[in-house]
């Protein structure tokens, strides 16, 4: 496993370790897709709210792409802070998308 893996199996395991006193996190790491994330769902008898996602990231080459975050403690923050590149980092969710080589040359 590369270091990028780790680092956001790291992360992501973060985020997973919560939980609060009416919900349960869950942490998913995929290997073959490199896909990541932490689901999370609500245990309360009383209010039913759907499952949703905290956050989720992939590989794709050499950059992480983050497919959704939905925490006030932003993971590409989290990433930079783990060592990975910000120049490596594509926020999915923004709009952002994986340079091209003909983009990059650019």
């Amino acid at each position: 496993m590369d270091t990028l893996e780790n680092a956001i199996k790291d992360v992501i395991g973060w985020y997973g370790s919560g939980g609060g006193l009416q919900n349960e996190a869950f942490t998913f790491f995929d290997d073959t897709q490199k896909a990541y994330s932490v689901n999370i769902i609500n245990t309360s008898p009383r209010i039913h709210i759907p499952a949703s996602i905290v956050v989720m990231a992939h590989i794709e080459g050499e950059y992480v792409v983050i497919d959704a975050d939905n925490t006030d403690r932003p993971l590409v923050d989290k990433l930079v802070a783990a060592g990975v590149l910000r120049d490596k980092i594509i926020r999915g969710y923004a709009g952002e998308r994986v340079p091209t080589p003909a983009s990059a040359a650019e």
